[in-house]
């Protein structure tokens, strides 16, 4: 079975590792990102991890080493050439005799998706901007069309004034008077004009 064991935790693609109570490493099935065995073996898992994401870390295995209960939980890591990776990780006791003496924890590196998520919401971000200063133009836009549109009215409010002093003027005047168009055409004349 150990032979099994060895075989299957070398050919997963998640990280498999074991801490004791103190959150050291006592096993992991594969090292990589430039780590040798011999470096990690015996170094707190939160060694690995910034300073951001240690609390969460020692916050899971506190709690599951409290209630027997697994934890999941998301990780950032720095690799040794400052390239950060994500990981979500799912730690579960392991009992001996009842007794909680160690901690297994199953790591899949997330971090094409969370490439992708920050992607996406830099996607977001800008359209979002976009729609903020296209929703600003068209306000801005309304508002000049809402001014002149007050303008035209008070306009045509002064000139239906103006017309109405002018026919009260022209329709009361005791004056006869005619209005021609271009072409010398008559086109109106007022009651006292008529009259006469």
């Amino acid at each position: 079975t150990d032979q099994l064991w060895q075989n299957l935790s070398k050919s997963t693609p998640h990280y498999i590792y074991v801490v004791d109570r103190d959150g050291r490493l006592l096993f992991i099935n594969k090292t990589g990102f430039g780590y040798t065995y011999d470096q990690v073996i015996g170094k707190e898992v939160i060694d690995f991890l910034p300073q951001s994401y240690r609390v969460i870390v020692q916050n899971a295995f506190r709690r599951c080493l409290k209630t027997g209960l697994p934890q999941d939980y998301e990780t950032e890591v720095t690799l040794p050439k400052n390239e950060p990776m994500w990981f979500s990780s799912h730690a579960s006791p392991i009992r001996v005799n009842n007794k909680i003496v160690a901690l297994i924890v199953y790591s899949t590196d997330i971090t094409d998706k969370k490439k992708a998520d920050q992607e996406l919401q830099k996607v977001h971000n800008e359209l979002e901007n976009k729609v903020y200063q296209r929703t600003n133009e068209l306000q801005g836009a309304n508002e000049t069309l809402k001014k002149e549109m007050l303008k035209r009215q008070l306009v045509e409010e002064h000139l239906a004034f103006e017309k109405e002093k002018m026919d009260q003027i022209y329709n009361n005047t005791r004056d006869g008077l005619s209005l021609y168009d271009n072409n010398g055409c008559l086109i109106y004349t007022n009651p006292s004009l008529r009259q006469l």
